[in-house]
């Protein structure tokens, strides 16, 4: 199995409020680069500590072979874009979207067979079949976004640290982690 995103996400953040949350003027822009890579890798850190994706984005999952159920990690699982595969000839098709259903009610979501519907044949080999899927909020809880400010003025403050989720951050994830995975 692998797991990649394809398709970044838009910052959690904008600029300007990371920049407030790191007490700088709105006419500073000198360590502006930083403050957005900042946002980008205090998202990261969150996502990872949660199990989750915080703003849209697609990911692509590879299997060997279809199962009854397949765990889509990262979610919320907001739609599928495709269901790929290589058929027995070793040809790249695209399963019709009646085949399958999501279960994005489940956390973790999940990818069922449609009824009545069959997966097909597969080639013989590995990573046979990709599904492509984007997963992030709707709406972003506001627990998340003040994680994500806090952890950019850590790092604004305190550069050679390495970010980290204390007690006193945890204590606004507690409904927002997974642990399905």
């Amino acid at each position: 199995m692998g797991l990649k995103r394809v398709v970044q996400p838009a910052p959690a953040i904008s600029l300007e409020d990371a920049k407030r949350q790191c007490r700088l003027a709105p006419s500073e822009t000198t360590d502006e680069l930083l403050i957005v890579d900042y946002v980008a890798a205090a998202t990261d850190v969150l996502e990872l500590y949660l199990g989750r994706s915080i703003m849209p984005q697609t990911w692509e999952l590879t299997l060997d072979a279809f199962s009854d159920t397949i765990l889509l990690p990262r979610g919320p699982v907001q739609s599928i874009e495709s269901v790929s595969y290589f058929d027995p000839d070793g040809v790249k098709q695209t399963l019709a979207a009646e085949a399958y259903q999501l279960d994005s009610t489940s956390d973790p979501a999940w990818l069922v067979l449609a009824g009545g519907a069959a997966w097909p044949e597969l080639s013989i080999g590995v990573n046979n079949v990709v599904i492509r899927f984007v997963a992030g909020c709707a709406t972003v809880p506001p627990s998340l976004l003040l994680v994500i400010r806090s952890l950019v003025a850590q790092m604004y403050d305190e550069p050679t640290l390495v970010p980290e989720i204390d007690e006193r951050l945890a204590g606004f994830l507690v409904n927002q982690r997974s642990y399905a995975e």
